[in-house]
């Protein structure tokens, strides 16, 4: 039903079912939320669309590559250098253990959900496991975003002692999340 609304170019029609859909918990299954991710970031409604994918993982309705590629087309809009969803989705593809981590970051903090941002965050740093750059990227723009710039030159000074060499999404993303 979304998705016909949507092809029809109704997208008010389609986004109040779809809001109903959340209120009433209709929304379970990976398809579901993909349509309503989906919906939402045609219609420009980024925040709902990443509010939509927090309340997915909280219910740990697994992603699909379908989400994934809905994902990138939020990240893009909402201002995510091109490079910079590369990097994410070769870290996620990877099988990396912060892949999914740092999209989530990067996907909270980029529709200015920053209390979610920094709990991925603070999760992946509690864990003491050994990351790459696109890790480092993540959280940088993690914390800036959020104001937290301190700690984000501090991930940088750690980044450099751990001799991880920036590459060109390092200094994207260092610099449009501060």
């Amino acid at each position: 039903m979304l998705s016909l609304y949507k092809k029809n170019g109704r997208l008010n029609e389609a986004t109040e079912i779809a809001k109903e859909m959340l209120e009433s918990g209709f929304l379970t299954n990976v398809l579901s939320f993909n349509s309503v991710i989906s919906l939402f970031i045609a219609d420009g409604r980024l925040r709902e669309a990443a509010e939509v994918f927090h309340q997915m993982l909280k219910l740990k309705a697994s992603p699909n590559e379908n989400t994934y590629k809905t994902l990138g087309i939020l990240l893009k809009r909402g201002g995510i250098p091109r490079e910079a969803v590369e990097q994410l989705d070769v870290a996620r593809k990877s099988g990396l253990p912060h892949g999914i981590q740092a999209l989530r970051m990067t996907i909270f903090s980029a529709v200015g959900m920053h209390a979610e941002a920094l709990e991925a965050c603070d999760e992946l740093r509690a864990s003491g496991l050994d990351f790459d750059v696109s890790y480092y990227n993540a959280v940088i723009y993690a914390l800036g975003s959020a104001g937290r710039i301190n700690e984000a030159y501090k991930m940088v000074m750690i980044m450099h002692a751990k001799g991880l060499e920036p590459d060109i999404s390092y200094f994207i993303w260092a610099f449009s999340g501060i």
